[in-house]
């Protein structure tokens, strides 16, 4: 069982009584969607080499992607596109950044720009222009060669942060390989990402809570993807009992401390706070912004001293900040 708690309405003056991510000790740089500024080639490279550039002053330590890399996985008529996305994080590469790439509904084999497809075959090319063996900070992956569900452990202000990226919709054998990975790190605080978890109202997507067709159904769930017996929605990953744990795989690990997903179209930006019955946290927070510019990129910093975690969302191209519920705030991190 756990408790969802709303946000402080003190967070935001938190923000601004000396919780800055100035002060932080390091900082996660969070890319939402991005298929729309690859598509059109305008922001995409310049929100990426922003990230590069500003790695020292802004203390950059990790990169992100929620997921929706490309808008059409299909190089026979769109081949720009997986090339653009690549090049995109190449210069991460070159900065020597390291990233946690998570696999969205598009990034998936001729879907469609509408992002709608039968995805049972999750036959995806991304893996063509990633080569998750060349990335040595990667500790593992759920299949050999494969970036779409993936994880890592690196250091974040001195200290080890895991990350875990699960596929979109993922299947009950991905679910139970992220559930070994998390029990054999379990003293290491892990960050989830997967591409569909939070709704715009800042709860979890739930089907069995909001069937489809029932009035309340969450737009873009995953089983409005014909997904329906095959894939974990946020809920059950949350608590659908697993192979090796019966409270779940999120609700069931306590070091899983932060859910970072997108997906939300067009424009959606909400989080919600769950505490466990052992009195553990775990944040979800979700970023999604496809209308042009799309340029945001979620500063998350984490500042160990104070256990805080420090969030500002931040438009480079626009040199703009923007604040808000769900955009910038300051919560307990562990």
């Amino acid at each position: 069982m756990s408790v969802e708690v709303d946000a402080a309405t003190s967070d935001l003056d938190n923000y601004s009584s000396g919780h800055t991510l100035e002060s932080c000790d390091a900082v996660i740089a969070v890319l939402p969607d991005k298929q729309i500024p690859i598509l059109v080639g305008t922001d995409d490279i310049a929100t990426f080499q922003w990230i590069a550039n500003n790695k020292t002053s802004k203390k950059i330590a990790h990169v992100v992607s929620v997921g929706d890399n490309v808008n059409i996985d299909n190089p026979s008529s769109h081949a720009d596109y997986w090339t653009s996305c690549r090049s995109a994080f190449a210069t991460l590469d070159a900065a020597g950044l390291t990233y946690t790439y998570a696999q969205g509904n598009h990034d998936y084999y001729d879907v469609g720009s509408s992002g709608m497809g039968n995805f049972a075959s999750r036959v995806t090319n991304v893996n063509s222009y990633f080569d998750v063996t060349g990335m040595a900070w990667i500790g593992g992956t759920y299949e050999a060669g494969h970036i779409e569900n993936n994880w890592c452990i690196v250091t974040i202000g001195g200290r080890q942060v895991g990350f875990i990226s699960l596929e979109f919709g993922p299947r009950s054998d991905v679910v139970d390989w992220a559930q070994t990975v998390l029990a054999a790190h379990s003293t290491v605080p892990f960050v989830l990402v997967t591409h569909v978890f939070t709704y715009i109202d800042g709860k979890r997507y739930d089907h069995i809570a909001n069937p489809l067709g029932s009035g309340t159904d969450q737009a873009w769930s995953v089983y409005n993807y014909l997904f329906t017996g095959i894939a974990f929605d946020a809920e059950e990953l949350w608590s659908k009992p697993i192979t090796g744990n019966t409270l779940g795989l999120i609700n069931g690990n306590s070091n899983v401390k932060l859910v970072l997903s997108g997906h939300y179209y067009p424009v959606g930006s909400a989080r919600q706070t769950s505490v466990r019955a052992d009195g553990t946290k775990c944040h979800q927070i979700l970023g999604a912004y496809h209308t042009a510019p799309n340029d945001a990129v979620l500063l998350l910093g984490i500042k160990w001293g104070a256990n805080k975690l420090i969030a500002q969302t931040y438009f480079p191209v626009k040199n703009e900040t923007i604040t808000g519920y769900a955009r910038e705030f300051v919560v307990d991190f562990l």
